[in-house]
């Protein structure tokens, strides 16, 4: 896997991290940071699919914290669902 699979790994894995309220958090800052666009841009993602995503980015967090608010706060870890295929976190501060 060249670097382009490894950052396009890493924005998958912040979009998936947007349903999981106890790395939701660091997700949006991934996305807020001038991380995703450097990530972005490896990926060869252009300007306009950036802003695409980042919209659905939004989308998900409102959604999800109506939901949460919903049903009350979790304040713990909640754990993956073992169909996911990695077992454990990954845990990845920057494209750099």
């Amino acid at each position: 896997m060249g670097i382009k699979g490894l950052v396009e790994g890493i924005i998958l894995q912040s979009l998936e991290d947007l349903w999981h309220e106890s790395y939701r958090d660091d997700s949006v800052a991934f996305f807020k940071s001038k991380d995703f666009s450097m990530c972005a841009d490896i990926a060869g993602m252009d300007l306009d699919d950036q802003v695409k995503m980042l919209k659905m980015v939004k989308g998900v967090v409102d959604n999800e914290k109506k939901r949460t608010s919903a049903k009350g706060t979790v304040h713990h870890r909640e754990p993956r669902p073992r169909h996911h295929k990695w077992h454990g976190r990954v845990e990845v501060a920057s494209c750099r």
